[in-house]
């Protein structure tokens, strides 16, 4: 017969004096007519107990990311990843591996992304998207280590054309809502080729007067004269109009310098289109 039996204590009948041995010395000398079984000496026990705490330690810091991320559901800042644009969530399901996603706290709101698009991120200019800050080392690393652990990574020339101005367009029009002037991406996707065409040459000479009547020097604050492009077409419209209004809200001016030019910039685009013009109806410029 096998009894499980405390290690610490005499294993003797009903004895409970605790001993390091596995009788006491009164019983000593007694027989027992059992096997006595500790469970904290069992093989396979103890093989499992250690396989687990393998597990933890080697997956602590994912299985805290994942902690994170079902925790603050209620602060999500974002459903849709910012780079692809797949939705990541969907009601309260993920529609992810929840250790393909990573979260990235920015005032108590968190914004969840996947983890391919982190790194082109970190290959590009370590900027969070929605919020325009940078993202703090210690995430970098932590991204970087679940990477490697999982296999994710990129290929020097991850960044198609189409993906390059993706991220520059999100990032350029999100200097828009951090002035206070708000200019959503499907705003500006809405409208169409021609009328960016027509926009982009009013928004030169709408900049030429600007800087006249303000007397500013494009060399004094850019440190470069600004080109502008005189052949446009469906092929570079984007590329040049997005390029051009990252030049000028440039994150190194005066904030209050960057407010007026992106009024520059809205007001070329409202005196163009009738939608942009309705949304922006009460400002001054129009």
């Amino acid at each position: 017969m096998i009894i499980f039996c405390n290690p610490k204590l005499c294993v003797y009948n009903s004895c409970k004096v605790s001993t390091k041995k596995k009788l006491c010395s009164k019983h000593s000398n007694c027989k027992i007519n059992f096997i006595p079984y500790y469970i904290d000496s069992d093989p396979f026990w103890i093989e499992n107990k250690l396989i687990n705490f393998q597990y933890l330690f080697r997956n602590k810091l994912q299985i805290n990311k994942n902690k994170l991320i079902i925790k603050n559901m209620c602060n999500l800042g974002n459903k849709n990843d910012p780079i692809t644009q797949e939705r990541i969530i969907t009601g309260k399901y993920l529609n992810f591996d929840i250790n393909q996603i990573y979260p990235i706290f920015v005032r108590k709101k968190m914004f969840i992304y996947k983890l391919e698009s982190l790194l082109q991120i970190l290959l590009y200019d370590n900027i969070e998207i929605f919020t325009q800050t940078l993202i703090n080392q210690n995430d970098i690393t932590n991204i970087q280590k679940i990477c490697k652990k999982l296999n994710i990574s990129l290929e020097k020339d991850i960044f198609t054309s189409d993906e390059k101005n993706h991220i520059l367009k999100v990032d350029t029009l999100q200097k828009f809502d951090i002035l206070g002037t708000y200019f959503p991406i499907k705003l500006y996707d809405n409208i169409i080729i021609q009328n960016k065409i027509k926009i982009y040459f009013e928004l030169k000479l709408m900049w030429s007067a600007f800087c006249q009547d303000n007397m500013i020097n494009e060399k004094d604050i850019y440190n470069k004269k600004i080109n502008w492009c005189n052949k446009l077409d469906s092929s570079n419209i984007d590329s040049n109009l997005i390029g051009i209004i990252n030049i000028l809200i440039n994150d190194n001016l005066d904030y209050n310098l960057k407010k007026m030019i992106s009024y520059v910039v809205i007001g070329a685009f409202a005196y163009v289109d009738a939608e942009v013009k309705k949304i922006y109806k009460d400002y001054d410029f129009i």
